[in-house]
């Protein structure tokens, strides 16, 4: 069985986790659950598991922290980021670590197992790699930088170079063909370079429908399920580069002022504006210093507090007109943005101050 720790501050979020993930199929067994990275540590250090799916936002140490101590400590182990924060910084250093996988809350069950599937294949590939003899050295050099090259191809913009070095793969290696080891290596290298290529460039890219089966699959197979890999990400890349300057920040930032109190989120505004999730998220970052989804709910929070001043208007009513039609969900947010209850506002016929989005 695969160990996993779970680590999130969030009870309901492990709950969901634990109920959605699909454990006995990817033979996989949680071994612990921990509240923040200091517990994680110390079952890390005592269970030694090959899978940990953390948040990212979590009080003392944090998941950048316990990222960092698992690059040091457990270079082996595969990691899964699920986070409620669109933070690049986050990204960035779930890049830096070699995360397999950065999810969003709320936790969708069918990306969730994708992710999962997809640890379970990487770590039974590890397992027949670190097997004594069976690739050399040479091999795993020359694959590896196979892998770093076509990564290179694919950010140049070199579409024939790319396809040259695929054919160059495969007629390298064919004399290999039946070895289970040389396919699990390639497909396992390209894909991390891959997949650190789309995310770096913010890339949202939906998996081909043709499936990969590390048990089953062939030489030319594993080859022509990368090749489609790339060349879907040449693609968009290609088309991100078209549209990314004629993106207005400021008519991204208008809208949300407009439309804070209706069900926003980042994916619905990155549609509307025809850019991906990840290249909004790094963009509005990068120009605002604020986040997307942390910029709607300031605003919100804002609005709240001003609203909470007239005496007359219900909670309830409250929530609402900023966006909420769960209140006790209002509630939470409120608390955690201002350390008090909108009743305790009420009550006590303060306001907090509020840091003005500027």
């Amino acid at each position: 069985m695969i160990k996993t720790l779970l680590v999130d501050d969030e009870p309901w979020t492990l709950e969901v986790i634990k109920q959605f993930g699909r454990w006995e199929e990817f033979g996989m067994e949680i071994i612990g659950e921990a509240d923040n990275g200091r517990k994680a540590m110390e079952i890390i250090r005592c269970h030694q598991p090959q899978l940990v799916i953390t948040d990212m936002h979590m009080p003392g140490v944090d998941g950048v922290q316990l990222l960092q101590y698992l690059d040091e400590h457990c270079g082996g182990t595969k990691v899964i980021v699920i986070s409620g924060y669109d933070d690049f910084v986050y990204t960035r250093q779930a890049i830096r670590s070699k995360v397999h996988e950065y999810l969003l809350k709320p936790i969708d069950p069918q990306e969730l197992n994708t992710a999962l599937g997809k640890c379970r294949e990487e770590i039974a590939a590890r397992l027949e790699w670190q097997t004594p003899g069976v690739l050399d050295r040479e091999t795993v050099a020359a694959i590896d930088a196979a892998a770093k090259r076509m990564a290179a191809l694919l950010t140049e913009g070199e579409r024939e170079a790319l396809r040259g070095a695929f054919e160059e793969l495969y007629r390298k290696f064919l004399d290999h063909e039946h070895s289970r080891a040389l396919i699990h290596r390639v497909y396992h290298e390209l894909w991390k370079q891959w997949e650190e290529t789309i995310v770096l460039h913010g890339l949202e890219i939906r998996e081909p429908n043709r499936r990969w089966d590390p048990a089953s699959a062939d030489w030319r197979t594993t080859v022509d399920a990368l090749r489609e890999l790339y060349e879907q990400a040449f693609d968009k890349l290609q088309e991100e580069r078209k549209y990314r300057n004629k993106i207005n920040l400021r008519d991204v930032r208008q809208y949300i002022e407009q439309n804070y109190a209706e069900p926003l989120a980042l994916e619905s505004i990155a549609r509307r504006f025809f850019v991906s999730k990840e290249y909004l998220s790094r963009a509005f970052k990068q120009e605002t210093g604020w986040n997307v989804t942390d910029y709607i709910l300031k605003l919100r929070m804002e609005r709240a507090m001003s609203l909470l001043a007239e005496d007359s208007l219900p909670i309830k009513a409250v929530a609402g007109l900023v966006g909420y039609e769960d209140v006790a969900y209002f509630y939470r947010l409120f608390k955690k943005q201002f350390g008090v209850t909108p009743g305790e506002i009420r009550k006590s016929g303060a306001v907090v101050q509020v840091n003005k989005v500027q």
